[in-house]
C-alpha cells in the first residue's frame, strides 16, 4: 500500500517535472543545473521533459495493470536516467558541485528505493 502511493508520487513527480521543461524549459533548465537561453538548446530541454512524462505515463499504466517486473524496470530506468542527469550536468558545470545538483541525487535515490522496495514486494 505505501509503496503504491509512493510510486504515484513518483509518477507525479515526473509529470510535474516533465510539464515544467515543456512549458517553461528555460526556467527550469536553471533548476536543472544546466541553464539555456538559445533557442537550439531549449529543444534539448523539452526533450528531457518529454522523457520525463513518457516514464510517468510507462510507470502509470504498468502501475494500474499491476505489471511488477514492468513497473520495477521503469523504476530502474528513472533511477538510471536520474543519475545520468547529474553526471551530464556535473560535466557541465566543469565538474564544480552546484546546489541545483542534488535534485538529481534525491532522484536517483528515491528511485533506487523504489526499485529495492519493488524487488521485495
Amino acid at each position: 500500500m505505501i509503496l503504491g502511493a509512493l510510486i504515484w508520487l513518483a509518477v507525479a513527480g515526473l509529470v510535474a517535472i516533465g510539464a515544467g521543461a515543456i512549458l517553461a524549459p528555460v526556467a527550469l533548465s536553471r533548476l536543472y543545473g544546466a541553464p539555456v537561453t538559445a533557442p537550439s538548446a531549449i529543444v534539448y530541454v523539452r526533450a528531457a521533459g518529454v522523457r520525463d512524462v513518457l516514464i510517468a505515463i510507462v510507470l502509470a499504466v504498468a502501475q494500474m495493470h499491476g505489471s511488477a517486473p514492468v513497473v520495477t524496470a521503469a523504476l530502474a530506468a528513472g533511477a538510471l536516467l536520474a543519475l545520468a542527469d547529474f553526471v551530464l550536468t556535473l560535466g557541465a558545470a566543469g565538474r564544480r558541485f552546484r546546489p541545483e545538483h542534488l535534485s538529481h541525487l534525491a532522484g536517483f535515490a528515491g528511485f533506487a528505493v523504489l526499485v529495492y522496495l519493488s524487488t521485495r514486494a
